[in-house]
């Protein structure tokens, strides 16, 4: 439930240039707290959280990536090394 209330505020909060924008926006050290912990949602053994979170990086990564979160490529191949 948490990682789908996640998605969720992602897509109303992260960015004023999204069509489902919703104030208020987040801030950037909120934003930077979960560009750090959303990839750890991966390797969650819950195919549902999994998916969760991997609509929630998208999301983030339309308006964050490469610029505001080069990190994200190696974060996502990290899980698939393991």
């Amino acid at each position: 439930l948490a990682a789908l209330v996640l998605k969720q505020h992602v897509r109303k909060h992260w960015s004023d240039e999204s069509e489902s924008f919703s104030p208020p926006q987040l801030t950037d050290s909120e934003k930077v707290e979960v560009r750090r912990m959303l990839p750890q949602g991966l390797r969650d053994g819950a195919p549902k959280i999994r998916t969760a979170v991997s609509a929630a990086i998208a999301c983030i990564a339309q308006t964050d990536w490469p610029e505001m979160w080069p990190e994200l490529l190696g974060e996502l191949i990290l899980p698939l090394e393991a």
